[in-house]
């Protein structure tokens, strides 16, 4: 399937609703799913794979859930989570909120769920302070220099779902900068568990809203 930016952004932001986040971080998430699919990585897929993490099945019959991974202690240039994994779309509105934390030695983050998530918010970071900043985890490292995303090849090892050590500190800017993309096709799968999470935003049918409702509604003139 091909996608617009606008219509995965949408999409996106509706799903993390789904999942239990507020909409104000739902809404950064759509962001980033978008960021990620212009520069041509799977931002579908590691949005998919978080929320489907934090409940046993995307169509569980829940509505809005808390199970999201909580946030880091912002005071420590180590951050950890308290419940296990970082969550990548807290974590990086926290580093945006705190860029000037990362300083001459930048950060270190641990156990981070689908840290590919983290990639838009360290751009934006990156804006704030004016330099560019070098991302690494497990064997994946690239360089985000406030717009661009340098070095990074999709492929394995850059979507996992947990990195045991995410480090962003200042960088060169070297390497060859991603062609921007217009649109994008994601995986069928990773669609339909966005989908799912985001039918749990949507109000329930009821015979009312069907009276109301656009169409012939309980009349028929045809």
């Amino acid at each position: 399937m091909n996608c617009s930016l606008s219509e995965v952004q949408a999409l996106a932001a509706k799903a993390a609703r789904g999942s239990g986040y507020d909409w104000g971080l739902a809404d950064e998430a759509g962001v980033a799913v978008r960021w990620l699919c212009a520069a041509g990585l799977d931002g579908c897929g590691a949005l998919a794979g978080l929320l489907g993490s934090l409940a046993e099945s995307p169509d569980d019959g829940k509505t809005f859930g808390s199970g999201t991974p909580g946030p880091p202690d912002v005071a420590d240039s180590a951050w950890v989570s308290e419940t296990g994994r970082l969550c990548p779309i807290r974590a990086g509105a926290a580093l945006s909120d705190f860029a000037f934390l990362l300083g001459r030695h930048g950060l270190t983050m641990t156990a981070v769920a689908w840290p590919l998530l983290l990639l838009p918010f360290v751009s934006a970071a990156s804006r704030q302070l004016q330099t560019p900043l070098d991302v690494t985890w497990d064997r994946s490292n690239c360089c985000i220099d406030g717009h661009d995303v340098r070095g990074l090849r999709a492929g394995d090892g850059v979507n996992p779902p947990t990195a045991a050590r995410v480090r962003v500190h200042p960088g060169r800017g070297l390497g060859q900068a991603w062609v921007r993309r217009s649109r994008t096709e994601p995986d069928a799968g990773d669609w339909e568990i966005l989908y799912r999470f985001a039918a749990r935003t949507y109000a329930p049918a009821t015979e009312e809203s069907r009276i109301l409702g656009a169409g012939a509604g309980l009349i028929d003139s045809d």
